[in-house]
């Protein structure tokens, strides 16, 4: 596929990949893929080639500090998670516009991708948005007693191990742990949201006068045996879109026919002969 590169609003440079619409399909459609936290964009090739086959010009890029978006050494790397939304995500769907303009533009947000979309300063470009497991990340949200165990791992990350390790060694060695190497301005704020019962929303630095004015479609897939967050939550922060036309998806795996789906199993190629084409469908009829 060719990759390119897209500037942000501030103008950082973002590696993304463009998946050709197959000609005989094109649909004048475009989606734009956001990735989840620490997930480069090349999880999402299988999905974006089976989005393209059916008719949508597909992006998917690397936000800062992620991927071929990240520089050589990421201590002393200046970037929020809230650069994500506010600076990488509006640079690449203004470039999409600016690319296809005849197209309708939509938008994929997996996690944290989905999360922030509100932030995104001209979400009003988009015509419909699919969040994937965009649930806040507190850790209250998972109730009951055999959910202790979990409830005290997490809040010893988000209190004690994420924190100390970032300010120790200026960025957070998350590969080392099962995760992601973050920026560290990246690991505070995610520490810090993760922290608040109302996740990103108890951020007083953020706008979130996008979640309050955005009234196009949403499709959201959220799914019961997700253990990065909890799936009974599922509103936590999709919900936030009070104009949107919402159409919920929560599902345990037996729904689609599977075993597993997870936080990330949405992606995977055992979702191709269902969930992946009822996405289609929704982003062709919007």
């Amino acid at each position: 596929m060719p990759d390119l590169v897209i500037p942000a609003t501030d103008g950082f440079s973002l590696a993304a990949t463009h998946f050709p619409a197959a000609p005989t399909a094109r649909l004048q459609r475009t989606v734009v893929i956001n990735a989840a936290l620490g997930v480069p964009r090349q999880y999402y090739r299988a999905f974006a080639g089976f989005l393209a086959d059916k008719g949508f010009e597909v992006l998917t890029y690397d936000v800062r500090g992620n991927g071929d978006s990240r520089p050589a050494s990421l201590k002393g790397f200046s970037a929020r998670m809230s650069d994500w939304a506010c600076l990488d995500a509006p640079g690449v769907l203004a470039w999409a516009r600016a690319q296809w303009p005849d197209n309708k533009l939509l938008a994929i947000g997996h996690s944290s991708g989905g999360q922030t979309m509100g932030l995104v300063p001209n979400i009003d470009l988009i015509d419909g948005f699919m969040a994937v497991a965009a649930i806040g990340g507190h850790h209250g949200h998972w109730h009951g007693l055999k959910y202790l165990p979990k409830r005290i791992i997490l809040r010893f990350m988000w209190m004690i191990l994420m924190p100390g390790l970032t300010h120790l060694l200026g960025h957070y060695p998350g590969k080392r742990l099962g995760l992601a190497d973050l920026p560290r301005n990246v690991a505070l704020q995610w520490s810090l949201w993760c922290k608040h019962p109302d996740y990103l929303f108890g951020d007083p630095s953020l706008d979130f006068s996008g979640y309050a004015s955005y009234d196009a479609p949403i499709l959201a897939f959220s799914f019961k045996d997700d253990t990065y967050v909890s799936a009974d939550y599922h509103q936590s922060v999709i919900g936030r879109f009070e104009k949107a036309d919402i159409t919920w998806r929560n599902l345990a795996p037996a729904d689609a026919g599977l075993k597993s789906i997870g936080h990330f199993g949405f992606f995977k190629e055992p979702l191709r002969d269902n969930l992946w084409g009822e996405a289609a469908t929704w982003l062709e009829g919007v």
